[in-house]
């Protein structure tokens, strides 16, 4: 009402807490990355406010706190973000059990990091989207470590037409039962790719024998018996598509060519040291801001494995694009997102398997919301996709054309 909050801290009361909470459900910061809160000293000495946002469960962010303790009188704004400072370290299964529900926001935590006596009046609580930053120099140019590299695939969609000897635009759809792949929703122009997604009544594969037929159209693009690649540096800059309840993934899936036959099940099996990597996979509920890492071996049944985050938290660019990489070597899986590292694992199972790449727009996911026709049609805009090997790992079944 004007007077802001106030907060009161006893040195005898250990681990007291004050908690902004919304009156009702809870607060919505998809489009936000930061939450500023400001923060005066009305008390009688030097105190050191301490400010985090929590969510549902254990999801909370890292601490904001003065350099130094806030003397009497004094007022500063708090930046809270949702950014983490370190890489996320994979564990050999399971997923973050900390993570941010940025759409899900159930309080402002204040306390105070001093053993005294203290009284502070949170003046404001702001959402942010900060001005996106500048990007490093060396991103979409070379992978991000040093050593000999070579560039072995690229793609730039700078023609009218798909080049087919890099990629498919037919396959299955294992992803939802809602959706057909179609030729006309993989658009290609001005510089950039687009698999669309819109309420289009057709046959998968636009072929007129097949029995799948959905009211929902979409693009595939994958390098499956095209291109293949065991280790390397795997980048492209993407924007994601905002309408509700679609499920674009940029990743990579096993081949081995058909030295194990010519069903796609068996090159493709992540059983037998295969291995599927998700380098981002985005649920469009989640808000531009916010995508999945993940790991997925020894099948998709009863002793299927997986790890990762669903919590990774980044900022597009000025142009509203995501340039995200895999770093893959022996032993070694290190993902980045606008020339920074996010997460990695590092474990001796980790695929030696080559792998091919894929993009994908089905609707659907594990935490998606319903799907709203009155946003199609929604693109997903892959502006390039650029590989690099490393020169010491490159082997015949690496540089060989699959079939």
């Amino acid at each position: 009402e004007g007077d802001g909050v106030k907060a009161v801290f006893s040195a005898t009361k250990k681990n007291a807490a004050v908690l902004i909470k919304p009156v009702q459900g809870r607060w919505d910061l998809r489009e936000f990355l930061e939450v500023h809160v400001t923060v005066k000293n009305t008390g009688n000495s030097p105190a050191t406010p301490k400010v985090r946002v929590e969510t549902n469960g254990n999801g909370v962010t890292p601490w904001a706190a003065p350099e130094a303790p806030l003397v009497p009188g004094k007022a500063m704004e708090l930046v809270v973000s949702f950014l983490s400072t370190e890489p996320f370290v994979m564990q050999t299964q399971g997923h973050s059990d900390k993570m941010l529900q940025n759409d899900a926001v159930s309080a402002i935590n204040i306390v105070n990091a001093d053993p005294t006596n203290a009284t502070f009046v949170v003046q404001s609580v702001k959402a942010v989207q900060p001005p996106a930053p500048a990007l490093p120099d060396w991103l979409g140019k070379k992978p991000p470590v040093e050593g000999e590299w070579a560039q072995t695939f690229v793609d730039e969609f700078d023609g009218d037409k798909i080049d087919m000897s890099k990629w498919n635009i037919y396959g299955e759809n294992y992803w939802d039962k809602q959706s057909h792949f179609s030729k006309d929703n993989v658009i290609i122009g001005d510089g950039v790719i687009k698999l669309r997604f819109d309420k289009k009544t057709g046959h998968q594969n636009d072929d007129e024998n097949h029995k799948r037929v959905t009211d929902y159209a979409t693009g595939f693009l994958q390098s499956y018996g095209k291109f293949v690649q065991r280790y390397g540096y795997f980048e492209a800059r993407m924007k994601l598509p905002i309408a509700p309840g679609l499920w674009p993934a940029f990743w990579m899936m096993p081949d081995r060519g058909e030295a194990v036959g010519k069903e796609q099940w068996k090159r493709q099996d992540t059983k037998n040291g295969g291995m599927e990597f998700d380098i981002i996979e985005h649920l469009t509920r989640w808000g531009p801001n916010r995508y999945n890492i993940a790991q997925h071996w020894d099948g998709y049944d009863k002793d299927h494995k997986s790890n990762g985050s669903s919590a990774v938290y980044v900022q597009p660019d000025k142009d509203g694009f995501l340039t995200g990489g895999l770093l893959w070597t022996p032993g070694s899986l290190i993902y980045y997102c606008q020339g920074k590292e996010v997460a990695r694992w590092e474990d001796p199972r980790i695929s030696a398997i080559p792998a091919e790449i894929m993009f994908t727009l089905p609707m659907g996911g594990w935490d998606n919301s319903p799907l709203d026709n009155s946003l199609l049609p929604s693109d997903f805009v892959i502006d390039y996709v650029r590989v690099w090997q490393r020169k010491d790992l490159a082997s015949d079944v690496d540089t060989a054309k699959v079939k």
